[in-house]
């Protein structure tokens, strides 16, 4: 019997999270399209809703016809109950066999990919003489006037906002509850999620920085492509979310674990945004931000690798992209979800370029970060630079994997580079010095490297920092490990979009940049701050 595949796709998802200027109706978005998911797909059987979540739809039916009825209400309820629109590619005959499935679910994707390039015609904007935009997120007709949030004032609200709130105010939902669970098992409810970033930096950074991670996992299109049932492809979808919270909560129990005295003691110190498959944009404190996305690549490969195994689906290497914005806790989350996706993009190139290269084998994790100071980012060097002052993304390997020659370095040297420092304080003025002869128009050209100046230069900057031998050969050991001492740089050679990207790089700046924000989770904050008052 020929039954028909359906696929749909919530269209500019982040757009319908982020359209708020609250962090907490960002969360209540994400519970909005989560409940949406599974109220607009309540009346299809089990076993016909292969993939309803984050916006995603897969779902069969008997006939062509109820599935283009289907999809017609599904993208006139998105639009209802969220202001946004939704893809509906034409419906893929699949003859009901097994052995068939697998080429029918490319041809939905491939449709659905097709509909989505197609795009939609142009409809007109509503208009009238006596309206209001939504104060919240400025782009929504206003429905109402009321107080969203309990002792704040009364203002103009869509309805979609609206709906954000009501989501958000809920004590424990779900998209939260979720997480706690993970975490804390059944003590949930004497914990609670932190509703700003200034409550979640609050005891964790004098100055108030927070990080955001932003998540992707890799080559998740050649993965559910694999399965060859209906019922594989919904196991993995419904699997996917726990794997994802899994990974997240075991690095959270060890952060708990690191909370200072004068925070929050029954604050779950991470808050997540976004949680939709496999794409993940959460809150967390900065000091320890880059060795909970290295322990939450790892977790995913783990869990995601005895997932696939349990599927019986095999020859596949499951890795995890992630990029680490670090911020004033002040700074618009929108802002910080923008940069993020970028670094997230130049990870997953990187990721996917190697693994082209060099073999499926050969693809790991990768971490991307940076840090805004003020206004501006701190990463500064030419594309096209000999010589740069970084090394980034850093790859995540298991303690028994290497990382390829010449691809970079692991993120686990990075961090374990600071440790070796915490206990041998350098002054600031000293990081700085050390910085500043990293910087773009400071770094050598073969004609300084020739004289020899800039590498003098060097050698007496670690003279004034190193306060004994001892240290001294404490910091060359340093040098050497984030990309060689003195003339010995880093070579980098990493295939690149169409080209091969060449240079030298050094690793210390990454370390001065993220000084404060590279701690690592096996040790209590007293190694690092203690030392270094």
């Amino acid at each position: 019997m020929t039954r028909w595949i359906l696929t749909a796709e919530a269209d500019k998802i982040q757009h319908l999270v982020f359209r708020s200027s609250k962090l907490r109706d960002v969360v209540g978005g994400s519970q909005l399209l989560t409940d949406f998911c599974a109220d607009a797909t309540r009346t299809i059987p089990d076993q016909d809703r292969i993939v309803a979540d984050g916006g995603s739809f897969t779902l069969l039916f008997d006939t062509e016809d109820d599935a283009v009825a289907f999809g017609r209400q599904l993208a006139q309820q998105y639009y209802i109950k969220t202001g946004s629109t939704l893809t509906v590619a034409k419906p893929t005959p699949w003859s009901g066999k097994d052995p068939d499935f697998q080429a029918a679910n490319k041809a939905a994707r491939q449709a659905l990919a097709q509909a989505k390039r197609e795009g939609r015609p142009a409809a007109g904007i509503a208009q009238g003489p006596h309206m209001a935009f939504c104060a919240s997120c400025g782009v929504g007709l206003a429905e109402t006037h009321r107080v969203l949030v309990e002792g704040e004032t009364a203002q103009y609200v869509c309805p979609v906002c609206q709906a954000k709130a009501q989501k958000r105010s809920e004590k424990h939902h779900r998209f939260l509850l979720d997480l706690e669970q993970a975490v804390v098992g059944d003590r949930f409810r004497e914990f609670d999620s932190p509703t700003t970033p200034d409550e979640l930096a609050k005891g964790w950074d004098a100055h108030q920085y927070v990080a955001y991670l932003v998540a992707d996992g890799n080559s998740m299109g050649r993965v559910f492509g694999k399965c060859s049932t209906p019922g594989a492809l919904r196991d993995l979808s419904k699997g996917l979310k726990d794997v994802v919270l899994a990974s997240l909560a075991a690095p959270t129990r060890t952060l708990l674990g690191r909370a200072p005295f004068d925070a929050d003691q029954h604050l779950i110190p991470v808050l997540p945004l976004i949680l939709g498959g496999d794409d993940v944009f959460v809150l967390l404190p900065a000091a320890y931000a880059l060795d909970f996305a290295r322990e939450f690549c790892l977790q995913y490969e783990q869990q995601m690798a005895a997932r696939l195994q349990e599927l019986g689906l095999t020859g596949l290497h499951p890795t995890m992209s992630a990029a680490v914005v670090i911020c004033k806790s002040a700074y618009p989350h929108t802002l910080v979800h923008k940069r993020g996706e970028a670094l997230l993009k130049q990870a997953k190139r990187l990721s996917k370029a190697v693994a082209q290269r060099d073999g499926p084998n050969h693809q790991h994790s990768i971490v991307n970060f940076e840090v805004i100071l003020g206004s501006r980012l701190s990463h500064d060097f030419g594309a096209d630079a000999k010589y740069r002052n970084t090394l980034a993304p850093y790859w995540v390997v298991a303690p028994t994997a290497t990382v390829p020659e010449h691809r970079g370095l692991s993120l686990e040297v990075l961090l374990q580079q600071r440790l070796t420092l915490a206990g041998r304080p350098i002054p600031q003025r000293r990081l700085m010095q050390l910085r500043a002869l990293f910087e773009p128009k400071a770094l050598p050209d073969d004609t300084v490297r020739t004289s020899g100046a800039w590498n003098a230069a060097l050698g007496r900057l670690q003279a004034r920092v190193s306060r004994n031998a001892n240290d001294l050969e404490i910091l060359e050991g340093v040098l050497k490990a984030l990309g060689g001492a003195s003339d010995d740089w880093y070579y980098c050679d990493r295939p690149g979009p169409g080209s091969e990207e060449v240079f030298s790089g050094h690793g210390l700046p990454d370390l001065i940049r993220v000084w404060d924000f590279s701690w690592k989770l096996d040790q209590d904050r007293s190694v690092y701050a203690a030392r270094e008052d």
